[in-house]
């Protein structure tokens, strides 16, 4: 059986040679005076079909995985890794899950005014440096629900949706533990990093999507 990439080249192959004899049949229409309308018309019919099936058979019969993804089994077991983006059969890989191992790195910057006791306002400002998993390749889920079910595997949410989720549980952070981030007047002071650090993760134990991994918390003043 052709692999995918395989059936791809023979494919324009394919449409390149008819290409080529639709121009060779015009150039000797030409020569001979005969009248060539209907034969090109069969010519433009015959890339019509080699379209839609090529057409076809990548839309419904393929996958396309992306880059830094592996192939898990039933069992849990690596049965392939793709390190580049690839074109799949569709049916040969039904029965897998395909998931990525690659991360993305995002650092988000917050800034909050607190009132401190003596009273007087501070603004501090502070960054947050997140690694979130890529998006999940979901499209072989799609196919069949019964795939998603027999893996055990939920909806995985986008980059990009997590990163949103977790933006919000920082404005959050904010408005809950104001008079918390009051104490903390000294960047320079690596006890108060760490106090700033540790508050935080405590605040998003049970908020912040599981996914999301914090590896760096920074505050300074403004």
């Amino acid at each position: 059986m052709f692999k995918p990439q395989t059936l791809e080249r023979l494919i324009m192959a394919i449409v390149l040679l008819a290409v080529i004899a639709l121009f060779v049949a015009l150039f000797l229409f030409s020569l001979e005076g005969v009248s060539w309308s209907p034969r090109l018309a069969l010519i433009g019919a015959a890339l019509l079909v080699i379209g839609c099936f090529a057409g076809w058979v990548f839309t419904h019969k393929t996958v396309n995985v992306r880059p830094d993804s592996i192939l898990l089994d039933l069992r849990g077991n690596i049965v392939k890794i793709f390190l580049q983006d690839q074109t799949v059969w569709k049916k040969e890989y039904i029965d897998y899950a395909i998931v990525p191992f690659k991360k993305t790195g995002y650092e988000l910057k917050m800034e909050v005014t607190p009132i401190t006791p003596n009273p007087k306002v501070r603004k501090i400002i502070y960054e947050v440096a997140l690694e979130i998993p890529a998006e999940t390749v979901d499209a072989l889920y799609r196919v069949r629900a019964w795939v998603r079910e027999k893996f055990k595997i939920p909806h995985f949410p986008s980059a990009e949706e997590l990163r949103k989720r977790f933006e919000y549980e920082l404005y959050e952070f904010n408005d809950k533990r104001s008079t918390d981030l009051a104490v903390f007047s000294n960047p320079l002071d690596q006890g108060q990093q760490v106090a700033f650090k540790q508050l935080l993760l405590n605040f998003l134990s049970n908020r912040a999507p599981h996914e999301v991994v914090v590896t760096k918390a920074k505050f300074t003043l403004a």
